[in-house]
């Protein structure tokens, strides 16, 4: 399924946007995190376990994936803006919007620009309590540790570790080569100005939430479930679902997404 997505290169104020679509009255919006290897390509999997009828749209963000660099200097809610115009350029019916990461935070903003979103799905969604007051559980302490014993090469290589064990191996190979090209270009004080920004998204706009009565999958690791109770994006309509044991769940659990898709478009029961 994935052979009907169409690549484009779209050029826009800020910069020129990888995106992958597929049309359909019924449109599933996908958005990465911040990492390297965090691109359209991971969410291939899921992708493949959607009818054929299911519109996709999937960007990677300027700066990361194969997206260019910027051309002017802009901030997450601005991009956010330039991204729902090229979601409401697709016309579709629906909407269903899935983060992960920081894909949520775009998400809640790109939300509030489109009247045609009948829910969301967050994969470990970025939330202010995570980021402005951690939690320090017994839980959230053990990853912490588990987390500082590695060296950087360390970390790095145990997500490569992860993408191979995940993906088939022309997928994976593909996922670490735009690692590899992303990690090349990559500028520390853009890096950085970005980490900055999207902090400071979080405190300027810390009253935003999802809108109360939009139906919401939240899927974390287990002991982050309340965290998410908790959360900006846990609404009226809310679900919350343990499953993995890092934080790129949508890896290792591509099928947990794809039910929830069906759960919220109502063809299947999470």
């Amino acid at each position: 399924m994935h052979n009907m997505l169409i690549d484009k290169k779209i050029k826009t104020v800020l910069g020129t946007y990888k995106v992958s679509i597929r049309s359909g009255e019924k449109m599933i919006v996908f958005l990465s995190g911040a990492a390297s290897f965090d691109t359209e390509q991971t969410f291939r999997l899921i992708i493949n376990l959607l009818p054929e009828n299911i519109g996709v749209f999937a960007i990677d963000y300027i700066n990361s994936g194969l997206s260019s660099t910027e051309v002017q200097p802009f901030d997450l809610v601005q991009e956010a803006t330039v991204i729902a115009n090229l979601i409401k350029k697709q016309q579709a019916k629906q909407i269903i919007l899935v983060g992960h990461s920081l894909g949520g935070l775009y998400a809640l903003h790109i939300v509030k620009q489109l009247d045609n979103v009948i829910g969301f799905i967050g994969i470990e969604p970025l939330n202010r309590e995570s980021v402005l007051n951690p939690p320090h559980g017994p839980a959230y302490r053990k990853v912490e540790m588990e987390v500082a014993k590695l060296s950087e090469e360390g970390k790095i290589q145990l997500v490569k570790d992860r993408v191979y064990e995940n993906f088939p191996k022309s997928l994976a190979d593909e996922i670490w080569q735009t690692h590899i090209l992303d990690e090349a270009r990559e500028d520390e004080v853009v890096e950085e100005k970005h980490r900055d920004n999207w902090i400071e998204t979080i405190k300027q706009y810390s009253e935003i939430m999802l809108p109360k009565t939009l139906p919401s999958i939240l899927i974390s690791q287990s002991f982050r479930a309340n965290e998410y109770r908790r959360s900006e994006y846990y609404t009226d309509n809310s679900i919350v679902v343990s499953a993995g044991d890092f934080h790129q769940i949508h890896w290792e659990h591509p099928d947990i997404v794809a039910r929830a898709i069906k759960t919220i478009l109502g063809d299947e029961v999470l």
